[in-house]
């Protein structure tokens, strides 16, 4: 809990220093907004019984900044919410989703060393509902050195060693990674690539637990006018030892998307994925619709695919819509999830400084072996109007129900949230 909370003291300090810091070679305008948000809630708890109504106070900063501090380049981007209940269902709190990346150039183009501190809010139990008492905040500290050999025109070598520290305020099992991460890659055209990569990593645990991943795989990109593709193939084996006790497993794994610009305002983008790892690895940032339960130590065959279509129309309104399938199985305990849902979300400019949005999104979530199953539903509709340039006023009304064979599961909740926005320059 304590590296936790130096690590909120030291982005917070680098968010401060990076942002107001003079004297630098380059420095982009970047982005910042400061908002303040009130919300209603009829069952604060999400609880099938005895709900508990409650007022939610946030105030918030989010930032997107990039920096350039002679050869040190730097990153950082995120938001902290502080909020509180008035009734106190839930205790005051600093949520915090920072990342600050920093790369220093010692042979530009060559020889780097990165340092980067990542903290974020995740969820503990995957089978249980999204409140406060059910995340925790993680935080990622990693550094290494990354070097680069040309081998020709056409052909080049990538080598990257790095040390990770992962923590967890609450639940979550601490860890420390040694990575290797090699490739060698041939350019066969301006527009396609192919290349060979072998990863290597080692986790310790505590009470002298370890387990090591070894992955080969296979990559080709290609890109020409309006299509975009990226893709990986490889076998994954991983190894771990608790005392006098090893066991193994390996899978193919592999990495699969595809982008059409269908017009200059539309685009079709298609992924495919497949990993094997613990359950401490960092899976959200590379499946954004999984949630992986944290409330032991597993390993996790993790299998997402998904479509996405977005659109922008001469009205300058917008559409976003998205299909995806997941599912989560954990190895030691025999246990698989199953995600299947679909997102809409679309603005519309209802007047000069009005905007009108609204979103859904539908989720079926399938339970094995515990044969439970829940359907949800959230809706919501919400207005921003720019009463001066930057300073927005917003408004928001959304419906939640969660619908399950699991009577304990079932929830309904009716919210309303009202704020203002200011995004000043910098």
């Amino acid at each position: 809990m304590d590296r936790i909370n130096c690590f909120v003291y030291l982005l917070s300090a680098l968010l401060v220093v990076f942002t107001f810091t003079v004297g630098k070679v380059f420095a982009d305008p970047g982005t910042l907004e400061l908002g303040l948000n009130t919300e209603y809630t009829d069952n604060a708890r999400l609880a099938a019984s005895d709900e508990v109504n409650d007022f939610k106070n946030t105030a918030s900063l989010t930032i997107d900044k990039t920096d350039q501090f002679g050869r040190l380049d730097s990153y950082l981007v995120g938001d902290i919410e502080y909020y509180t209940y008035n009734n106190d269902t839930y205790s005051n709190n600093l949520d915090s989703n920072l990342l600050w990346n920093g790369t220093y150039n010692i042979r530009p183009e060559t020889l780097t060393w990165g340092i980067s501190d990542e903290l974020s809010e995740v969820i503990i139990d995957s089978t249980e509902a999204n409140t406060p008492d059910n995340r925790t905040t993680r935080n990622i500290f990693t550094t290494g050195p990354n070097y680069t050999m040309n081998l020709g025109q056409t052909n080049f070598a990538d080598f990257t060693a790095e040390y990770q520290r992962v923590d967890y305020k609450t639940v979550g099992d601490d860890n420390d990674r040694f990575r290797f991460l090699t490739s060698l890659t041939h350019l066969i055209s301006s527009q396609q690539q192919i290349s060979a990569n072998y990863n290597w990593t080692k986790t310790l645990y505590g009470s002298e637990r370890e387990l090591y991943r070894n992955e080969i795989s296979g990559a080709y990109r290609y890109n020409y006018l309006h299509y975009f593709f990226d893709g990986s193939y490889g076998i994954t084996h991983l190894k771990g030892h608790s005392g006098t006790t090893t066991e193994e497993t390996d899978a193919n794994t592999w990495n699969l998307s595809f982008r059409a610009d269908t017009s200059r305002t539309g685009s079709v983008s298609i992924s495919y994925s497949r990993d094997l790892d613990d359950t401490s690895n960092l899976f959200d940032q590379s499946f954004e619709d999984s949630i992986i339960n944290l409330t032991e130590t597993n390993v996790v065959l993790l299998t997402e695919w998904s479509v996405l279509f977005q659109k922008s129309f001469s009205n300058s309104s917008k559409l976003d819509t998205k299909i995806y399938h997941n599912t989560s199985e954990y190895l030691i305990s025999r246990t698989d999830e199953e995600r299947n849902g679909v997102k809409v979300d679309y603005t519309y400019p209802l007047y000069d400084r009005v905007t009108l949005g609204f979103s859904g999104e539908y989720i079926k979530v399938d339970y094995t072996p515990s044969a439970r199953s829940d359907d949800r539903y959230d809706v919501s509709v919400g207005t921003g109007y720019e009463y001066i340039r930057n300073l927005f006023f917003t408004a928001v009304l959304t419906h939640k129900l969660q619908d399950s064979n699991s009577a304990q599961h079932n929830y309904t909740e009716n919210t309303v949230v009202v704020g203002v926005r200011y995004l000043p320059t910098f």
